[in-house]
């Protein structure tokens, strides 16, 4: 399967509305809305939703009840509501578009819309449905198209896989250590960060992000009165600064994810990184008289900045799905002591790492990089879980991470690669 995302022109105008967003209950049995496709109860005293589409209405009911239903399964995060800015979606079925050529057209005889140019970068069958989403003022559409190429799951992988002898997966496997300094060191020697100019670039996106946000803070207007046009290009600008960002991280994520999927190794030991809990915020510390003591948020907020910066969840997602193309496993490895241990002889200790950079082992002299050393001792420590049957016996775990997009289900259906 594949994921077609296609760029749009003249779609100012274009302009869809998702479903109504009731709360919901984690308990199937006494949910406390029922996850159906019926819509119509919520339509009863909401003007606009009655100048919405049925159709819109009940793919937009038909998606929550999807998201309902995913994380039930913890297959997804819980569904939480559409906010009034950022990036928004809407699915759209076929009895409301049609294709000719390059010409997408949208709406119906009672609700006509108009038509966008389509500029596909591959051939593709007229779809089921497509989704129409909106990031700023930039439109896209995108919808998932079957190329007849087989894919391996995971767990298939992992049920035919064989664990050969150790020099073997010595010599086709790897380790790759996340970092902040160094967003990938791969055992082999590789590392993967951005570059001088991506650094710039990145910086100057990020500096005007903070001053746009500076504008609309001073252009927001407080009360019923409706906020100003000069707030508004403000916001515009803002969302513009910030797909910049996203499109860096997003393009160095994919050429990194690439090289790492057509190496030479037919295993990818990643470790296994709690990025929620890293970057959560330090809680606060009350004193005596009611006040609160320091607790080194400050320096907490510019490392959980920093480890975000980097998208290090992110690059394991394009790698998993692009390593399953190629037939090639991804396995997780526990972090604990990876950075404290010898990758020679194994002795852990606190003080062997000198600094951020370097490694030497206060029992045998070993010296190196700390991330290259970090991520010797991933490769090593997934192979020792490799050869003992701890992921064949551990798959449920396995199948619970998502491998990608490039098989989404009939509710993801979204932009990518």
């Amino acid at each position: 399967m594949e994921t077609h995302a296609l760029r749009l022109s003249g779609t100012k105008n274009l302009h869809f509305a998702n479903a109504p967003f009731p709360r919901f209950s984690a308990n199937e049995e006494t949910p406390l809305i029922d996850f159906s496709q019926d819509y119509s109860k919520y339509t009863k005293d909401v003007d606009f939703l009655k100048a919405i589409p049925s159709q819109i209405l009940r793919n937009g009911a038909y998606r929550f009840m999807c998201a309902i239903k995913r994380w039930n399964k913890k297959l997804a995060k819980q569904p939480s509501r559409k906010k009034s800015f950022g990036k928004k979606s809407v699915l759209v079925t076929s009895e409301l578009f049609s294709i000719n050529g390059n010409v997408m057209h949208f709406g119906n005889k009672k609700y006509p819309v108009g038509y966008v140019a389509i500029n596909a970068h591959n051939s593709f069958e007229k779809p089921k449905m497509v989704c129409v989403s909106v990031d700023g003022n930039r439109w896209f559409v995108s919808f998932c198209n079957d190329d007849g190429l087989a894919c391996s799951t995971h767990e298939e992988l992992l049920d035919s896989h064989v664990p050969p002898e150790e020099d073997y997966l010595l010599t086709h496997s790897v380790g790759i250590d996340r970092g902040v300094k160094i967003n990938a060191c791969v055992s082999n020697g590789t590392i993967f960060v951005y570059s001088i100019e991506e650094q710039r670039t990145l910086k100057a996106a990020q500096d005007k992000k903070k001053k746009y946000q500076k504008q609309m803070s001073r252009r927001f207007v407080v009360g019923p009165k409706p906020q100003s046009n000069k707030y508004f290009q403000a916001k515009a600008s803002k969302q513009k600064a910030e797909r910049k960002i996203r499109n860096i991280r997003a393009n160095f994520n994919h050429k990194s994810s690439y090289a790492l999927a057509n190496s030479e190794a037919e295993i990818i030991f990643v470790e296994d990184l709690k990025l929620a809990n890293m970057t959560k915020a330090p809680k606060p510390k009350p004193g005596e008289n009611g006040e609160y003591l320091p607790n080194g948020a400050k320096a907490k907020a510019g490392l959980n900045k920093a480890i975000l910066n980097n998208g290090l969840g992110q690059l394991i997602q394009f790698t998993r799905y692009k390593a399953l193309k190629n037939q090639k496993l991804v396995l997780g490895v526990p972090a604990q002591y990876t950075s404290q241990k010898c990758s020679q002889c194994g002795h852990i200790e606190k003080g062997n790492r000198t600094s951020q950079s370097d490694f030497t082992c206060l029992k045998c002299g070993f010296t190196d990089n700390a991330d290259l050393n970090a991520s010797k001792n991933i490769r090593n420590d997934g192979i020792k879980l490799l050869r003992s049957g701890h992921y064949h016996s551990n798959k449920k775990v396995q199948k619970k991470a998502r491998v990608g997009r490039c098989v989404p289900c009939r509710s993801e259906v979204q932009s990518g690669r």
